[in-house]
């Protein structure tokens, strides 16, 4: 397992944006709460795949790391459950879901569903026009916070286009969402990247 410096490190090689200001955030998500807090050096707790996730939401669905935007991400992260939707399955034909995604299915928050596709990780396509895999899409939307996590398999991006989906939408339980002003996608790369860091002897080949 990591600890939080190695997340960060493999962000911000993916990134685009200076190490120091993802670390920037990943300090102010840990200050508040929503990454493991505890000392540093030998003694930094290992991450897990909510960790990770928490610093995914802070990266991507943020705009910044100042006071006001960090006390979203409680909010952000805690983004309710609507109903799962399929996609692709023709009409009347019956195809269970693959286990594997049932963490994301049931996941009860957008933290955890964002960490399910994290522990996806050695089934995920680095190369998006493979035939075999997954391929994991999160959107998330500001100012009026909510997110989607979406996962697609058997051939998508191919020829075809064929292919099979689970699609979460995670929102606020309170008033209707207005139109939102910023979109981001963070796509199965990230998604890749953190667990090869999580999990060095585990990560997709």
């Amino acid at each position: 397992m990591a600890r939080l410096p190695a997340l960060v490190d493999a962000l911000a090689t993916l990134d685009g944006r200076p190490r120091g200001a993802v670390d920037h955030i990943a300090r102010a998500l840990r200050e508040a709460g929503l990454i493991q807090t505890t000392k540093r050096g030998r003694g930094a707790a290992e991450m897990t795949a909510l960790d990770a996730a928490a610093l995914v939401l802070g990266l991507y669905g943020l705009p910044d790391a100042s006071p006001e935007a960090i006390a979203q991400a409680h909010a952000l992260a805690g983004l309710k459950r609507g109903k799962p939707t399929r996609m692709g399955l023709p009409t009347g034909e019956h195809d269970p879901l693959p286990a594997e995604l049932r963490p994301l299915a049931s996941a009860p928050t957008l933290l955890d569903a964002v960490a399910a596709v994290i522990e996806l990780g050695p089934i995920l396509r680095s190369d998006r026009s493979r035939q075999d895999g997954f391929d994991g899409v999160v959107l998330l939307h500001r100012p009026q916070l909510a997110g989607a996590v979406s996962v697609r398999w058997k051939g998508v991006g191919g020829p075809a286009g064929q292919g099979q989906g689970l699609s979460v939408a995670f929102r606020s339980r309170g008033p209707g969402v207005s139109p939102y002003a910023v979109s981001t996608e963070v796509r199965t790369p990230v998604f890749i990247t953190l667990h090869r860091a999580l999990f060095p002897k585990t990560g997709p080949g």
